[in-house]
């Protein structure tokens, strides 16, 4: 019996493929997302993934990924997926959802994504059953890699950033004013744009100003999405996704200086949903 898994985001999808005989197969393509894609979008990225399955029978397809909140989104994600390839099962299902099996398998904890974009629900070991409001990177993503990428921009221009960074950013990126504001509102997926923008600050990572615009930001994220949920005083919180790993020593500390109890850490939830699947 021949399993897919899939984790999409708005950047990448992970997928791994359980062939029958016991072996895995780990591949990545692009982003999966119908609130932002049509289905053309869909089908055109869609097309990608038949490099990787040729010949090859799925039995079950389990697929969680941003863009599907709502039945309406994970129809038109199964009729896309269904068109294109034969199984003779399909589960879609949120990014959130993938995530907390990632972090907590069965048990009951609250999980939080920190990516491109930021979401966090309550998991009762089954179901998510019950999210922050979703608000999207023009009103909320607190925390995410579109929301820092903001606050960086809105630094560079008003000249609020120390001249090192200000460098490196200039050296990497085109940030005529011109650029910017067409890749931000004329361009497809700008919250995606305006995330990579953090790629630049590797090299800074442990400067103070990095490190004070990550802790705001994490503040805002767990006053506001983590604490929207009475039960984060009690239960494991768990965080998946790039932001949440790459700036963990940052978020551990403004989750000690509240008190919540971090039950793990994890960049990709494809590698927990492969374990938890190997177990079904």
């Amino acid at each position: 019996m021949n399993i897919l898994v899939a984790d999409s985001g708005s950047s990448k999808t992970d997928w791994i493929l359980f062939h029958g005989n016991g072996n895995k197969t780990y591949f990545s393509t692009n982003g999966l997302n119908p609130y932002f894609q049509d289905e053309v979008a869909l089908v055109h990225e869609i097309n990608e993934l038949s490099e990787h399955l040729k010949n090859i029978r799925i039995d079950a397809l389990y697929f969680y990924g941003a863009g599907v909140r709502n039945d309406s989104q994970k129809l038109v994600l199964k009729s896309v997926l269904s068109k294109s390839f034969k199984f003779d099962k399909i589960i879609i299902d949120t990014d959130l959802k993938g995530a907390a099996i990632a972090c907590f398998g069965k048990e009951k904890g609250i999980v939080c994504i920190l990516g491109t974009g930021s979401n966090a629900g309550l998991f009762d070991g089954v179901e998510i059953i019950k999210t922050s409001p979703s608000l999207g990177f023009v009103l909320g993503d607190e925390g995410s890699g579109s929301y820092f990428g903001k606050q960086l921009l809105n630094d560079y221009y008003y000249q609020k950033m120390p001249k090192e960074i200000q460098k490196v950013l200039r050296e990497e990126y085109d940030l005529t004013l011109q650029n910017i504001l067409d890749r931000v509102y004329k361009e497809s997926k700008p919250n995606q744009f305006i995330s990579s923008l953090l790629k630049g600050l590797q090299v800074y990572k442990d400067h103070p100003y990095v490190e004070k615009l990550f802790k705001k930001g994490f503040e805002v994220f767990v006053d506001k999405q983590l604490a929207y949920f009475k039960e984060s005083k009690t239960l494991p919180v768990g965080f998946a996704g790039s932001i949440a790993f790459n700036y963990q020593s940052i978020l551990r500390e403004v989750l000690d200086e509240r008190s919540i109890n971090l039950h793990k850490i994890i960049q990709q939830p494809i590698e927990e949903l492969a374990e938890f699947y190997s177990r079904v």
